[in-house]
């Protein structure tokens, strides 16, 4: 029974737990892959976003130098108008430094940067063969040139109608730079903070995290010179960003990378998340756990029933067996004419009808356990007098138990005059005096082996409340004391359940099967009373059932 159980609970609860362990934490784990996904793609999003704004300001400033510069061309474009314009441009454009004319092959028409510096280079010598190779890289025609080189970085765009006259203009860094840092302010949203990472520079949104220990540069010059702690790049020791991408040119040098706004706050949340994890599985392991006790308390609990309902079955066998053998021995000395006497023959018949009587209210009480296990008592209560209820109780015990041919028992019966009556089933309160009564005798024994007191069975009514928020009111009151040996504080709470034994009883040689106080409990609850146990070990017990007076009034 024992191994079949253990099978059934493995097949059924643990290993489908355990399954189920398994597939959740499968499920957590592909969730957080998707999350992460998710988090990298709105990531490359972001990037891709300031990317195409940074792209468009670019574009939108080489369109508006061109227009201007294209229409003082028309006009004539001497030198001094393409000054002009070009001052024009540099105040209303902070991103436009220097404004150019470049004719293909020959070489720039505004300004004149032809001059030699302090290093005897002219700026033409480095300038012209960058942009002439932008242009022969140019996917088409009408195509934008970019291009940085050390002193900066430059557009250019061709002049539509002019053939080989490409207008455009420095980029000014300063300029740049705030259009960045607005746009990757713009782009550092829903968590992100997204970062431009040049050679030497690391530009972070308003408000954004530095990540790692990076001092950041005020200059986008290809000459500046910044101190940085190489091994804190973006990004710190171990935090690597989610996405990654560049800026178009002329600015493809600079890298931009997408970080969690905040990590700390990223950090807590995935370690709650794992101990969440942790927690879950802990609390898993505990419902099992819990659930495979329920179930083997459960099956203890129907084991132990099992075989205190065969101990019912010998023990009503040996009951009835004993007062048949006795009115069957009787009744064929009788039918054999083997008593001649009439007195004797007399005395027969009488004892035949006691032992037919006991055996009535053997059987009587033993339907009335198998009506208490099938929830199936039904009761007729009527108008009676518990006194009287608890005199035909202790008749019908003092009966039962001189027939038995053991000592007789002492039982002291102390009835209060002019009680109340009460609603009752007589039969169903009758075996409820029986009961008590027969707990009282099989338990009350001296337990220092001193002179049996008896049983002690007080009737009187009381006055009070059955809760603390209940009503006052009268109750019929009975009380069965024996002087045995007790019952301690932790089963004293547990003797009113079905199929419960004190430990020690079958010791004890105590017959039973702990069904009589449930039995009682639940004959008095339909009542509408109760019943209640007190008992100190090695002075014995107390068992007291309190019934509500029949027109007795009620109070607060």
């Amino acid at each position: 029974m024992k191994t079949r159980l253990v099978v059934v609970i493995l097949l059924l609860v643990v290993v489908p737990t355990a399954l189920l362990s398994v597939m959740a934490g499968r499920a957590l784990r592909n969730r957080e892959a998707v999350l992460q996904q998710g988090l990298e793609l709105a990531a490359m999003n972001a990037i891709n976003g300031v990317a195409a704004q940074v792209n468009q300001d670019l574009a939108r400033n080489l369109e508006h130098v061109r227009l201007a510069l294209a229409q003082c061309i028309a006009r004539g474009g001497e030198y001094k108008d393409l000054e002009a314009v070009a001052k024009q441009l540099k105040t209303q454009r902070p991103m436009v430094n220097d404004a150019l004319v470049f004719m293909n092959p020959w070489g720039f028409v505004y300004p004149d940067i032809e001059k030699p510096d302090a290093g005897g280079r002219s700026r033409a010598e480095v300038v012209v063969p960058a942009l002439r190779r932008a242009i022969v890289t140019s996917p088409g025609s009408n195509s934008f040139a970019r291009f940085t080189i050390a002193d900066g970085s430059y557009c250019f765009a061709p002049v539509e109608g002019k053939k080989d006259l490409y207008v455009g203009f420095r980029v000014d860094p300063e300029g740049f730079r705030k259009q960045l840092v607005e746009r990757l302010g713009l782009g550092s949203k829903g968590g992100f903070t997204v970062v431009a990472e040049g050679p030497d520079f690391t530009v972070v949104p308003p408000g954004g995290r530095l990540p790692g220990e990076i001092i950041v540069s005020d200059s986008l010059d290809g000459d500046a010179t910044v101190e940085r702690d190489n091994d804190h790049v973006a990004g710190g020791p171990g935090e690597k960003p989610l996405a990654t991408g560049r800026l178009q040119k002329p600015f493809d040098h600079i890298r931009l990378s997408a970080y969690v706004s905040s990590p700390g706050e990223a950090g807590r949340a995935a370690e709650y998340e794992g101990k969440l994890y942790v927690w879950g599985i802990v609390l898993l392991a505990l419902a099992v756990l819990s659930g495979v006790c329920l179930i083997v308390g459960d099956a203890i609990t129907e084991i132990r029933r099992a075989r205190s309902q065969s101990d019912f079955v010998i023990g009503v066998s040996h009951d009835l067996r004993t007062p048949l053998a006795s009115m069957r021995m009787l009744a064929e000395s009788l039918y054999t004419d083997h008593v001649a006497d009439p007195e004797k023959r007399r005395k027969f018949l009488g004892t035949i009808m006691k032992e037919s009587e006991r055996l009535g209210q053997l059987i009587e009480r033993v339907l009335f356990f198998v009506r208490f296990g099938q929830d199936a008592l039904v009761f007729h209560p009527q108008r009676t007098g518990l006194g009287q209820l608890v005199n035909l109780g202790t008749h019908a015990f003092l009966s039962s138990k001189l027939h038995t041919g053991g000592p007789e028992p002492k039982i002291q019966v102390r009835i209060q005059p002019d009680l109340p009556h009460v609603m009752a089933d007589e039969t169903a309160l009758v075996q409820v005096v029986l009961n008590l009564l027969d707990n009282a005798w099989k338990y009350g024994s001296d337990p220092r082996g001193g002179a049996d007191r008896g049983v002690e069975v007080d009737v009187a009514a009381w006055r009070g409340r059955r809760h603390l928020i209940g009503v006052t009111r009268t109750w019929v009151r009975m009380s069965v004391t024996d002087h045995g040996a007790g019952i301690g504080r932790k089963h004293l709470r547990r003797v009113f359940r079905k199929y419960y034994r004190v430990p020690g009883s079958a010791a004890m040689n105590v017959s039973g099967v702990g069904l009589g106080l449930a039995l009682c409990r639940h004959i008095v609850a339909n009542h509408g009373g109760w019943i209640e146990a007190k008992s100190e070990p090695g002075k014995g017990s107390t068992f007291s059932i309190y019934l509500p007076a029949e027109g007795m009034p009620e109070s607060d």
